[in-house]
């Protein structure tokens, strides 16, 4: 195969590869759209990949309600509520931050 083919084989792919996107992109659902606006907002804010991953990594490393609220609330009060999450679930963290440590029987298992 000479280079002047492997170029249009490779523009060929790209376009094939643009095509099935685009098309993929008119059949998303609502539901998959805002969670790729979603999983977007994720991306963009890097210290909410940190908080979120730390987060989770504090969420099930103990068994412990009441340490994990405790960690849980540090993470939230260091590194504020990440953007990502929803309105709603911004207001749970912030119902977390206002009682949620102080209930952690009923908190973390709904947190998690």
């Amino acid at each position: 195969m000479n280079r002047e083919n492997e170029e249009a084989l490779k523009m060929e792919a790209v376009d094939l590869a643009r095509a099935w996107q685009n098309r993929a992109n008119e059949l998303m659902t609502a539901e998959e759209k805002r969670y790729q606006r979603r999983i977007k907002r994720l991306l963009t804010h890097p210290i909410d990949k940190v908080t979120l991953t730390r987060l989770i990594d504090q969420s099930f490393r103990s068994r412990n309600n009441p340490r994990v609220a405790d960690q849980v609330y540090f993470l939230l009060k260091r590194y504020g509520i990440p953007d990502f999450f929803s309105l709603g679930e911004k207001i749970l963290m912030q119902l977390f931050l206002k009682a949620g440590r102080h209930l952690p029987g009923l908190s973390v298992p709904g947190m998690i």
